[in-house]
């Protein structure tokens, strides 16, 4: 699939997420809405009875230097889904961890220093890595087909990964997709950080707003699996954002909990 095109299989899924939560079917309904159309500039364009509506879909991730090794890392894993199942028709996901030898060193520092600074954040090895999650895949893929799990280490000078391979659906997500176990420090209510993605937005909203009588824009938030440690709070309800919108909408994925911000 090209890049462009799970984009935007990406983007109807969060925007059908978001319809099924109390905030995104109330606002479906006021509007009347009677099919929801892929489109560019903004992402979907809703038919309605006399008005035309569009939605420009976002995703905001925190500033997170532990994003630097998880993002990688799942991207690489998911491609070899996506590829497994082209070319041998079976569906898997994937778990993949990292040996922290922190956790069993003898001296103290290394202790203190896993519990302050939790999970990887530098990933120098990212081709070495994809070169190696496919090759071990390459050589376990009989015992795959018979066994449905598979389960082994990959070395990369002196880092240890295990790699997890199973043809049944990711326990996390509930989908066949890469789940790589990382942690980090969380970031309560980043607000300034968000306005900065709406920002983002903002400036394109006169492009948007040509086309179409009302444009909302829906920014999601991925959950932690992919190295996005923050979490918003009630506290979201009084804080006051700068849009160029008619509503802005967030919808976070950990939670399934939608907002309407203040603007």
């Amino acid at each position: 699939m090209k890049k462009n095109a799970f984009k935007k299989v990406e983007e109807k899924e969060i925007l059908d997420k978001f319809l099924h939560t109390d905030i995104g079917n109330l606002w479906y309904k006021e509007h009347s809405i009677i099919d929801i159309i892929p489109e560019e500039s903004p992402d979907f364009l809703c038919k309605t009875g006399n008005k035309s509506v569009g939605v420009e879909v976002t995703q905001f991730f925190v500033k997170h230097k532990n994003r630097t090794y998880s993002q990688p890392l799942t991207r690489y894993g998911n491609q070899l889904c996506a590829k497994v199942k082209k070319e041998y028709n079976i569906n898997i996901s994937i778990i993949i961890d990292k040996y922290d030898g922190r956790k069993f060193s003898i001296k103290w520092r290394d202790h203190i220093d896993y519990l302050y600074n939790p999970g990887f954040s530098n990933f120098s090895q990212a081709k070495v890595f994809k070169d190696e999650l496919e090759n071990f895949l390459q050589e376990n893929i009989n015992t795959l087909k018979k066994q449905a799990y598979i389960q082994g280490w990959i070395q990369i000078n002196d880092e240890y990964y295990l790699v997890s391979i199973q043809s049944f659906p990711s326990i996390l997500s509930g989908k066949y997709d890469c789940h790589v176990n990382n942690s980090g420090e969380v970031k309560f209510n980043p607000f300034d950080e968000l306005q900065d993605c709406i920002n983002k937005k903002n400036e394109k909203s006169s492009v948007y707003q040509k086309k179409i009588d009302k444009c909302f824009l829906l920014v999601a938030v991925p959950d932690a699996k992919i190295g996005n440690y923050c979490v918003f709070t009630d506290e979201i309800n009084h804080h006051k954002f700068f849009s160029k919108f008619d509503s802005i909408f967030l919808y976070a994925q950990d939670t399934n909990n939608s907002y309407i911000l203040n603007t």
